[in-house]
């Protein structure tokens, strides 16, 4: 029978225990203990310098395209032209292909560890968000 919930609730259902008792002897378990040895945790990619980061998302607005829906919906909410060619306001692609090739494209020219929302994934090598909205730029 398949067991399911936190830890140290199974731990005191195998035992036959309570929990308090479970939490007490997984504290003297030596993986548990204060005499382990320090393990430190870093992140595994750190967050490159801004000057990167702009580059590199500049490089990454300028391959996109603004779809009309999309400018009409902004223009609707007020925004001029030369305000939307100005923020870089730009379309998610929609075909995997497109955005496979931008990928690419980005991976060849720039050192991508450390650039936020541009995501290792499988055989791409990177990806960026899957979703049918507007990127923008935030300055």
């Amino acid at each position: 029978m398949e067991q399911v919930g936190y830890s140290t609730g199974l731990y005191a259902k195998v035992r036959n225990i309570d929990t308090k008792k479970a939490y007490r002897e997984l504290l003297d378990r030596e993986c548990y203990s204060i005499n382990k040895s320090n393990i430190v945790i870093s992140p595994i990619n750190d967050i490159a310098d801004i000057d990167k980061r702009d580059t590199v998302y500049r490089d990454f607005l300028n391959m996109l395209k603004l779809d009309l829906k999309h400018r009409k919906y902004l223009e609707k909410l007020g925004l001029l032209k030369s305000s939307i060619e100005d923020q870089m306001y730009k379309s998610v692609p929609k075909e995997y292909i497109k955005k496979r090739l931008i990928c690419n494209i980005l991976k060849k020219k720039h050192d991508l560890p450390g650039i936020p929302r541009i995501l290792p994934r499988g055989r791409l090598g990177m990806d960026f968000y899957e979703c049918k909205r507007i990127f923008c730029t935030s300055f």
